[in-house]
């Protein structure tokens, strides 16, 4: 008997904005790390700060 399979695929239009946040933000921490990482390696104090 043949079987039916799911695939997911990405939607613009019916993936939630959150979804696509997230894969943005796992696209930019590694960019981000490496930044910090370099200013600290240089002695440079790098603080966030975060916007109320």
């Amino acid at each position: 008997m043949p079987t039916i399979q799911w695939r997911p695929q990405v939607n613009a239009i019916t993936t939630p904005i959150s979804y696509r946040n997230e894969d943005l933000v796992r696209s930019l921490a590694p960019l981000i790390m490496k930044w910090i990482q370099d200013r600290m390696i240089n002695g440079d104090l790098v603080v966030q700060r975060l916007s109320s």
